[in-house]
């Protein structure tokens, strides 16, 4: 680890792997990256899959890793701080933390250590004391998040202006256009744990009804029904199953509608301009489904649980028929992430360093 005094180190505390899924350290990566080459950068992974999460750093991130620290999926919550405190400190870095366990118990931990952080929050329903608290979705405002932190001491950086995507998506993002027919849909629920969403979604879809529409699968070869998905597939030659992929970007400038669940997907999506049919798998994903509806650039057809025939086809056949809908749907989704929230929240953790 480097103790140059000239050079400033970050540290990023983050879960990835089969049962995390990949959207917490692609985001971290993306804001990584836009920190000066004056900066060395630690990661401290929570992961089931050591070799997948370096596979996915080597592919996605451009830059050089100063260190990478795994720790087990069972290490005891006081271990993990005693750690984190200690390699911020030797380093007189700036934490960036990004998972779900850092409850209040964990950050006042952080507070008592003197550690500076920011601290990403998906859930707003939890006291929060960090220097910085991020939540890019769009049902994110200041009047949830006001009662739960110490505003003397905390600030606020909520909304789409920081929600996060990798460059891929800003990139391609200048070749898209606004979706003015439903030709092709995209159907993806990310590489954790989806509850069978993609399963469920295949099984209601009644492919006699819309036998002139594509449907691309994208799964996770860890994914429990992937054998019953393919199944389906061979069967029915609209629906296309893509394992693994590794051009989501591509595939989503490429769709004119998304079923998806609404988290890292989600921001995803609408920096592409993609019209979204959202269905929640986790509880956090509430916010942010009633978030894009609420800025028109998406239908929240609920929890995966409530999922119906009648309630998916009913959409899909709607967005058919009401083609300015879906156009409205797309350039509200594409005028809500601009791709620059990492150079913002990059200026934010500067200010403070």
């Amino acid at each position: 680890m480097s103790q140059n005094s000239e050079r400033k180190n970050i540290v990023v505390r983050l879960d990835a792997g089969n049962i995390f899924g990949f959207g917490h350290l692609s985001r971290c990566i993306s804001l990584v990256e836009s920190f000066a080459s004056d900066h060395d950068i630690h990661f401290i992974i929570k992961t089931d899959d050591k070799l997948k999460v370096q596979n996915f750093i080597k592919s996605h991130y451009s830059k050089r890793v100063d260190s990478l620290t795994f720790i087990g999926t069972f290490l005891e919550k006081e271990k993990e701080l005693e750690l984190i405190n200690q390699t911020v400190k030797s380093l007189n870095g700036f934490l960036i933390v990004d998972h779900y366990t850092a409850d209040y118990e964990y950050q006042l931990c952080l507070r008592k250590n003197e550690i500076k952080w920011l601290q990403f929050d998906s859930h707003g329903d939890q006291k929060l004391c960090a220097d910085l608290v991020l939540h890019g979705s769009p049902g994110a405002t200041r009047e949830i998040y006001a009662p739960l932190v110490d505003l003397e001491r905390t600030k606020l950086l909520l909304g789409t202006q920081y929600a996060i995507v990798s460059k891929n998506f800003i990139e391609i993002r200048k070749k898209v256009r606004p979706r003015d027919e439903l030709k092709k849909i995209l159907v993806c629920f990310g590489g954790g744990n989806e509850k069978g969403a993609t399963l469920k979604c295949l099984s209601l879809i009644d492919n006699n009804l819309f036998s002139s529409l594509v449907f691309l699968i994208i799964v996770s070869d860890r994914n429990p029904d992937l054998q019953a998905i393919q199944k389906i597939s061979s069967v029915k030659q609209n629906i296309h199953i893509i394992v693994n992929s590794t051009e989501v970007h591509k595939l989503m400038a490429d769709s004119d509608l998304a079923i998806i669940a609404p988290g890292t997907l989600s921001y995803e999506a609408a920096s592409v301009g993609l019209p979204m049919s959202l269905i929640t798998i986790a509880d956090n994903q509430n916010i942010n489904a009633k978030g894009w509806v609420h800025i028109g650039a998406a239908i929240n057809l609920g929890n995966i649980e409530d999922i119906n025939f009648e309630v998916l086809n009913s959409t899909l056949y709607h967005l058919i028929k009401h083609t300015e809908n879906l156009k409205k749907m797309s350039i509200n989704s594409m005028n809500s992430v601009d791709g620059l929230a990492p150079n913002r929240v990059r200026n934010e953790i500067l200010s403070i360093i």
